[in-house]
């Protein structure tokens, strides 16, 4: 399995207006909070382009940091679905989400939620876009995930 291309995306614009999502709510106000998360940001997720390739959590396999906001997605050919494979999931339980889209992140393409242990069947997309956004809390991180695409 080779890795597709990277190129780096805005996490933040892709989700502008967000924070409506009742997990991150109650971080509208805080500025320092939201500082942090953007200045993370730069430094995880992108456009993956390829038909397959593994996308990893920052600092996979010893840890994510707190704080996490990445989106990545990931963009085939157009007559292609993509298939999500998770080989390793570790997260805080029910505070740090790793939010699966089938198509561009928005919440009506929302198709899975993941968080904790528990390893997912298949993820197939209904198109050639499929899109991850890890978001992390302030405190308490684990080993991270792994995906595979094709």
């Amino acid at each position: 399995c080779s890795r597709g291309q990277k190129r780096p995306i805005d996490s933040a614009r892709l989700h502008k207006g967000a924070a409506r999502d009742p997990v991150h709510a109650g971080e509208l106000g805080n500025t320092d909070t939201e500082q942090k998360k953007q200045s993370f940001s730069e430094s995880c997720g992108g456009v993956v382009q390829g038909l397959n390739g593994t996308i990893e959590s920052p600092g996979f396999p010893h840890g994510y940091p707190n704080y996490a906001n990445c989106t990545w997605l990931i963009i085939t050919g157009e007559r292609n679905r993509i298939q999500l494979t998770f080989v390793t999931l570790a997260l805080e339980e029910d505070f740090d989400i790793v939010s699966v889209y089938d198509g561009q992140p928005s919440p009506g393409n929302l198709k899975m939620r993941l968080s904790g242990f528990m390893l997912p069947s298949p993820i197939v997309s209904s198109g050639s876009i499929l899109a991850l956004w890890f978001t992390t809390d302030f405190a308490v991180s684990a080993q991270g995930f792994k995906a595979v695409y094709e």
